[in-house]
């Protein structure tokens, strides 16, 4: 394990978040001791680990995983790309840099299993593999129960994906299965949270469909509450609509659902999701009505 590569990543962070040597030694250790572990001179302790990650507002597991592997900082970059490409629709793309990848990168297991994740779903998304397919693929990788340093929880993330290709399957219980593995698993790690947060929308949108309203209704609550402590608006105004359509079909008050389909439309409008925006409009236009107004004024 690299101590100049640990030491280089705290001073990275903290020079990020514009902190002195310090400003980050106060009520922790003495600026010396940060200046020799910046430096490579020695390890922080695990404690002192945890202390920095507080301060520099980083998830300690970060500096675990800098430790562990040589090119972490690379591999991690590639992940993030992966994401990003995914949330795109840039299938394609994604193919293209797995293959890369594979080729010049083949060593690390975990590594592999993350490509071969997005791999199997890039595939089902481009219409090249059945989903039958790609739920066996993305099964067969959850046989290694070796911990994810790369990414954490990985596993449970795996299972969404497959959760998510059943319900395109409409293999309703299957689906349903997954996802409360999901959102029953206990961690506070952020980027957790927020797939919990997407697991809660998409099996409360299952429920929906089974007509069982008041549950959907409460896995909303639970995806919304979470949302607003977590800061996340990205699921606001979906989790707001399918609140108002459970409510419409319970026969609630119409001032409540024109309430709920008001807020859905204004994050549809913030973060700019026009899909929704025009869906909205055309459906529940009587709801939305005033609302369409003033935002056209």
């Amino acid at each position: 394990m690299d101590k100049s590569r640990l030491g280089k990543e705290i001073k990275k962070w903290r020079k990020k978040r514009g902190l002195t040597q310090k400003d980050l030694s106060q009520n922790v250790c003495h600026q010396s001791e940060i200046s020799r572990i910046e430096n490579g001179e020695v390890f922080p302790s695990i404690d002192l680990l945890h202390l920095f990650s507080s301060k520099l507002n980083v998830p300690v597991d970060y500096f675990f995983k800098v430790l562990v592997y040589e090119d972490f900082t690379y591999k991690n970059a590639i992940v993030n790309e992966l994401f990003e490409l995914s949330k795109q629709k840039k299938y394609e793309e994604i193919l293209a840099c797995i293959a890369y990848e594979q080729s010049n990168h083949s060593e690390h297991f975990e590594f592999n299993k993350i490509l071969s994740w997005q791999y199997w779903l890039a595939s089902y998304r481009l219409g090249r593999v059945e989903g039958y397919t790609c739920i066996t693929e993305l099964n067969l990788l959850l046989l290694n129960k070796t911990p994810s340093a790369i990414y954490l929880h990985l596993d449970f993330y795996i299972k969404n994906s497959i959760a998510n290709v059943y319900a395109e399957q409409n293999k309703i219980n299957e689906s349903i299965r997954l996802y409360k593995e999901v959102i029953h698993y206990e961690s506070f790690e952020k980027n957790f949270l927020s797939l919990k947060i997407k697991a809660l929308y998409n099996y409360s949108k299952l429920l929906f469909q089974k007509n069982e309203y008041d549950s959907s209704i409460q896995q909303i609550n639970q995806a919304l509450m979470l949302s607003i402590q977590l800061n996340n608006m990205a699921l606001l105004g979906q989790l707001y609509y399918q609140k108002a359509e459970c409510i419409e079909k319970i026969k609630g008050s119409n001032d409540e659902i024109a309430e709920l389909y008001r807020k859905a439309y204004f994050f549809f409008d913030l973060l700019h999701l026009d899909f929704y925006k025009q869906i909205s409009f055309k459906k529940k236009y009587r709801y939305l009505k005033d609302e369409i107004s003033m935002v056209d004024e």
